[in-house]
């Protein structure tokens, strides 16, 4: 029986430190505090990522013209939704230069309905960027 737990922990920490294949996925060794970001909420309120301290935070850049946002924006929906992980915040950010109309025609036609919609603004993307 120790065999098998000490096996199974092995394995365990061998498996946990490989990187998953995802292209673009980046994983830092040592944790990136962004204490700066804003961006806005469908009635142009400034969202300070600060006022979330405390909880697992997902920014998702997206935009209407994106195949692979439209494949993931259910997933993140989804995601939303699960009722064990109710400290999840998930930003989906517009960073399309679409407005509401055009942003909520791309959530309706996902049937996007746990999610709400935040755009970009010019500030947000230099700190995220550089």
């Amino acid at each position: 029986m120790r065999f098998l737990i000490i096996f199974i922990f092995l394995i365990s920490n061998t498996l946990a430190n490989e990187k998953p294949n995802i292209k673009n996925l980046v994983i830092n060794k040592e944790l990136k505090i962004y204490d700066s970001i804003s961006f806005l909420d469908s009635n142009s309120k400034i969202i300070n990522l600060s006022e979330y301290e405390g909880n697992l935070v997902l920014l998702n850049f997206w935009a209407t013209w994106c195949a692979p946002c439209k494949e993931e924006m259910p997933s993140l929906d989804n995601l939303k939704k699960n009722p064990k992980l109710n400290n999840i915040k998930i930003f989906p950010i517009n960073i399309g230069k679409d407005n509401l109309k055009k942003s909520n025609k791309f959530f309706n036609d996902l049937g996007i309905k746990n999610l709400k919609i935040y755009f970009d603004n010019p500030e947000t993307l230099a700190k995220i960027l550089n």
